[in-house]
């Protein structure tokens, strides 16, 4: 499934924008377009960054604590979404004449001075690119992100989905999640930065990826000789076999073509622990770790047993709620 693969959701999405003018909310007595009501509402967006600390001790110290105030993204408000970028795109992107051979342009008489035509879009789009925690591929589980996103920034998702198309002030939630619906558009080529790796071992209940072979040719070969061994047998003539035996061929390999592109389109198991607040959890492990290891050089095995003893204790490694890394941010 396209949009879905090792339990990530990756969603695409080109929301037309509305065209004409909208009043201007800083300067009343102007308006612009819809276009750039978007484009000044993603500069103001926050997108969040690092959280610069005193010293080193203080940044473990308080890596668990809240991060108040409006600079963080609030995409991160939602605890499964790893990666989200708005883009508003004007048009297509001109990148020159196709190449011509002049001497065919001189036999079929084209004047290489007249432009020819160039592709554009009816009009305005805003590019919405998610990828999110998700169990499947199915419509519910976007639908159910999505109106999960909704209750955490649904005003902030407001100021922008009110200058796109088929917005409706009177129901803005199914509004805008009927926006991003309609505008779906398949993900052909996802970024997935959790991969399912082959080598047993490398985690706790991992193993190999199941081998899609015998699934893939077993059924189409078995019925295919079965019938090529009935159409041998059952019928009279040598020249009527030879006939539909090439047809009976070429119903195998469209059988077999379209087996093998159902296998493919199957998603890849979900990796552990590579959800969002896992993901996050680890982070912050890794960072006190490397704290850990420094302030404890050189000290006994007995020291550093309880030391360690006391690190499992503050910074519960097995517990995905806090102490973790806050979402939206880089503690530094």
């Amino acid at each position: 499934m396209p949009n879905f693969d090792g339990g990530h959701y990756f969603l695409s999405a080109l929301i037309p924008i509305q065209k004409g003018l909208c009043p201007n909310q800083v300067d009343p007595g102007n308006s612009y377009s819809h276009t750039h009501a978007i484009r000044e509402l993603l500069d103001l967006l926050p997108t969040g960054g690092n959280r610069i600390s005193t010293n080193r001790s203080q940044a473990s110290a308080e890596a668990n604590d809240a991060i108040d105030g409006d600079w963080r993204s609030p995409f991160s408000r939602d605890l499964r979404t790893h990666f989200c970028r708005l883009v508003v795109i004007d048009d297509l992107t001109f990148v020159g004449r196709e190449h011509q051979d002049a001497i065919l342009n001189t036999i079929r008489k084209i004047n290489p001075v007249i432009p020819g035509p160039v592709d554009h879009l009816p009009w305005s789009y805003l590019a919405l690119i998610i990828d999110f925690d998700a169990a499947d591929g199915s419509p519910e589980s976007l639908r159910g992100y999505l109106d999960g996103l909704w209750n955490v920034m649904g005003d902030k998702l407001t100021l922008i989905a009110q200058h796109c198309q088929g917005f409706d002030p009177s129901r803005p939630r199914e509004s805008f999640i009927q926006q991003v619906l309609s505008s779906q558009i398949e993900t052909t080529m996802s970024f997935n930065d959790y991969y399912w790796l082959a080598e047993p071992g490398l985690w706790q209940g991992g193993g190999t990826l199941p081998n899609r072979w015998s699934k893939v040719l077993s059924v189409p070969l078995i019925t295919t000789a079965i019938a090529a061994v009935a159409l041998s047998l059952l019928l009279p003539g040598a020249l009527l076999r030879l006939l539909l035996l090439p047809l009976l061929l070429a119903l195998l390999l469209v059988w077999l073509y379209r087996r093998i592109i159902s296998v493919g389109m199957e998603p890849f198991p979900t990796a552990p622990r590579t959800d969002l607040r896992s993901v996050l959890k680890a982070l912050y492990l890794q960072r006190v770790f490397v704290d850990f290891m420094i302030d404890n050089q050189g000290r006994s095995p007995a020291d550093l047993q309880q030391s360690f003893s006391r690190f499992v204790q503050r910074h519960r490694p097995d517990s995905l709620d806090a102490p973790s890394q806050p979402a939206g941010c880089i503690p530094s």
